[in-house]
């Protein structure tokens, strides 16, 4: 039959003259030369995982070779090769669920497109590991405390069911009676837990489950039943030291000087009378002589 281009160029010869004919002659040889070119690789590839199982999502690839994707190919394998596979579908379908996989084993996938041309590259690996439910925790213990208080103890599920354990429930019973949920999701890895407020005329019963992301795993096998220990009541009795302020009372200091009495005695002076004998003054008056000064008379006394 030849290639595209000469039988192109046969076709041309034929219809010389008629314009119309040669136009369409030319655009199939376009067309045929064009769909030689494969699909790019999917693109947005992703898995999601639960039990047992894996599902891959993709979007259609960004170059589809000048012709439309007409299906796809998906692969995958474990680490040891163990289990592996392919499967294709239609260009309708953008996803694929993968079953009877082994919980806690990471499974690889790529996925690739086909068109008229061919089959075209893988797109980048993406992982899933399946999981399930968590085993139940061992070895659960609950011993009596005081006030009214019971700790717990425990050890992780040997088989977290290929997820991580994220949390544990506790449950309670009492004096036998029907179970009741204590705390629905610790939200730690913390394996002990101390259950407060009991009653010490009661006994107590716990059980433990561990969270995954698969959801609430198997129950434990339940603790024996421990009454708490009733709480102890110590009255003490507080000496009471009533300090008393010393209260320094400055009385002010006061001298009392006594008087001082001097008795003078009374100095009795006795004075004689004097007495003083005048003897009469006998004067004499003299007339004087004429032309005398008569003398200046004496006062005595």
């Amino acid at each position: 039959m030849g290639n595209p281009l000469s039988r192109t160029r046969q076709l041309l010869a034929l219809v010389a003259g008629t314009g119309t004919m040669a136009l369409f002659a030319l655009g199939v040889a376009a067309v045929s030369a064009q769909s030689d070119v494969v699909p790019g690789p999917p693109t947005s590839v992703a898995t999601t995982s639960s039990n047992a199982e894996a599902t891959v999502t993709w979007s259609v690839p960004t170059a589809n070779g000048g012709t439309a994707v007409t299906g796809y190919s998906v692969t995958w394998t474990n680490p040891t090769g163990s289990k592996s596979g392919w499967s294709n579908v239609t260009a309708s379908v953008t996803s694929y669920r993968l079953t009877g996989l082994q919980n806690g084993v990471t499974y690889t996938f790529t996925v690739s497109a086909t068109n008229a041309a061919g089959t075209g590259a893988t797109s980048s690996p993406v992982a899933a590991t399946p999981y399930e439910q968590a085993g139940a925790p061992v070895n659960l213990t609950a011993t009596a405390l005081f006030g009214g208080q019971i700790h717990l103890s425990w050890v992780p599920p040997g088989d977290n069911g290929g997820a991580a354990v994220t949390g544990y429930r506790i449950e309670r019973r009492v004096d036998g009676g029907e179970w009741a949920v204590l705390v629905s999701n610790t939200g730690t890895t913390f394996t002990s837990h101390v259950a407060i407020g009991l009653d010490s005329a009661l006994s107590y019963e716990f059980q433990v489950s561990a969270w995954n992301a698969a959801g609430i795993g198997a129950m434990s096998t339940p603790s024996p039943a421990v009454q708490p220990v009733a709480p102890t009541t110590t009255t003490t009795t507080t000496a009471t030291t009533t300090v008393v302020p010393a209260t320094t009372t400055v009385v002010p200091a006061t001298t009392t000087v006594a008087p001082t009495t001097t008795t003078v005695a009374p100095t009795t002076t006795t004075v004689a009378p004097t007495t003083t004998t005048v003897a009469p003054t006998t004067t004499t008056t003299r007339t004087p002589a004429r032309g005398m000064v008569p003398p200046r008379p004496v006062y005595i006394g």
